[in-house]
């Protein structure tokens, strides 16, 4: 765009926002602009979370920038719209990696409503944590000594749509219910410790042991992971691969689908990896280890998960013998 047009663009900006945080004009007693500016901001909201939801956050935070521009300094216009236009602008800066940005939205919105807080069950830690970081370090500077009542909670509604286009709908698709979850992109550690049961290929000859499992996994998507994990047996049991001992290391890449239902999480996952056998030095030789694995994970903070593992692991030699093992783990997880 050239230069001019730019300048008269932004000039037409400019007057529509005075227009709208004016007040009303004697001269159209029956014209409500409060309702009106309030109306242009909800659409505005909702069109930015709609772009969100879309994973679309670019458009997102350029709908919600202007949103900004024409809302924020209305002194009509209700705090709670204000509120809530500054934390979904905060959460889509987080989730362009902007958190010098995101502190910002979070600052004013505090100045807003001291006493605001963010649904941790929605939200991601890595939100939740930046949100209480800034609160912190305005409370230590004074600037939230007088807190208020929290400000009325903002639904979002579609704007009305015009009459040829279909009325817009909540996406409710069991763990797709998910995609919109603010900051999807998740690590999470985990250390998994369970009692198991050893079976040979015959099934008749079995044995007991405590298989240790240390993972790290990535959400790309909300109902989506990935990650590798690292296995550890050695402990004996007859008949099985390994000349009659189960003594191995293996790496494991895994992948799954979760639902994050609230406040428990279910995966069910597959594992595909190779393990060395003859740690001990005896009976050196590799193998193929796969299995499949079901967890139930209860988040006991923003960041701390403590679960429980149901796990079936077959492992199959270079010379076609197979060992398996089912069992139980605990599981204690951190995620950031």
């Amino acid at each position: 765009m050239r230069p001019g047009l730019q300048t008269l663009a932004a000039g037409c900006v400019v007057v529509v926002a005075l227009f709208l945080c004016r007040p009303a004009m004697s001269a159209q007693p029956h014209e409500n602009h409060d309702d009106t500016l309030a109306r242009t901001c909800e659409n505005l909201l909702f069109q930015g979370v709609e772009a969100y939801g879309e994973l679309d956050y670019a458009r997102s935070e350029t709908i919600l920038e202007q949103a900004a521009f024409d809302c924020l300094d209305c002194p009509q216009l209700s705090d709670r719209i204000k509120v809530a236009i500054l934390e979904q602008l905060a959460v889509t800066h987080i989730a362009l990696g902007k958190n010098g940005k995101a502190e910002e939205r979070f600052a004013r919105l505090l100045l807003l409503d001291p006493a605001h807080t963010l649904d941790h069950e929605r939200l991601s830690p890595k939100i939740i944590t930046l949100f209480n970081q800034v609160r912190d370090r305005m409370k230590k500077a004074g600037m939230l000594e007088r807190p208020q009542a929290p400000a009325p909670a903002l639904v979002v509604q579609a704007p009305a749509p015009a009459p040829a286009a279909p009325e817009p709908v909540a996406i409710q698709l069991g763990f797709l219910d998910t995609l919109t979850a603010p900051c999807p992109y998740t690590f999470e550690t985990s250390l998994s410790l369970g009692a198991t049961l050893l079976f040979g290929n015959d099934l008749k000859t079995f044995g007991g042991g405590v298989t240790t499992v240390a993972t790290l996994d990535y959400s790309p998507l909300p109902y989506l992971y990935a990650g590798v994990a690292l296995r550890y047996n050695g402990h004996p049991t007859s008949g099985a691969v390994g000349g009659g001992k189960l003594h191995y290391l293996a790496a494991q890449a895994a992948v799954g689908l979760q639902y994050n239902g609230r406040p428990l999480r279910v995966r069910l996952g597959l594992g595909l990896g190779g393990a060395g056998f003859g740690l001990d030095g005896v009976d050196d030789r590799g193998a193929v280890v796969y299995g499949i694995n079901a967890s139930l994970d209860y988040p006991m903070t923003d960041n701390l998960l403590l679960g429980l593992v149901a796990d079936f692991t077959q492992v199959s030699d270079t010379e076609g013998r197979h060992s398996g093992q089912a069992g139980f783990f605990g599981r204690l997880g951190y995620r950031w």
